[in-house]
């Protein structure tokens, strides 16, 4: 009689660990496999109070960058270059200090999937420009 009563709140949390871990899996998939490169900053885009310490907001970048070609046997053959790609981005889940310092101008190393290049995610600052 009881396990009538706590099965749907059993079956929707199994349900929900199972799209959790769908989810980051892909997640840690992308990372581990995505090639890396650089991207220049366009524009920053920041949100309303951002310039308070405590906030939650997060920045966007306006990024533009060119995906590498892909690797081939024959290095040294003649290739077509890929198209210049202009997207936004979020900055997710880095330190303040570095959400709050990074402006246009700048270069950050990203991680792009080839297939879709406006799947991206920004992972570390490279350098800054003067």
């Amino acid at each position: 009689m009881q396990w009538e009563a706590v099965r749907p709140a059993f079956l929707a949390a199994l349900i929900t660990l199972l799209i959790l871990h769908g989810y980051y899996r892909n997640q840690r998939r992308f990372v581990s496999n995505a090639p890396a490169t650089t991207a220049v900053v366009v524009r920053v885009k920041e949100p309303i109070n951002f310039d308070e310490e405590r906030t939650l907001a997060v920045p966007r970048l306006l990024l533009r960058y060119l995906p590498r070609p892909p690797e081939e046997e024959n290095a040294g053959a003649l290739r077509p270059t890929p198209d210049v790609h202009t997207m936004w981005a979020e900055l997710d889940g880095f330190s303040a200090k570095f959400e709050r310092t990074v402006h246009a101008g700048d270069l950050v190393s990203i991680l792009y999937e080839p297939t879709d290049p406006l799947h991206v995610r920004v992972v570390e600052l490279e350098r800054e420009r003067d």
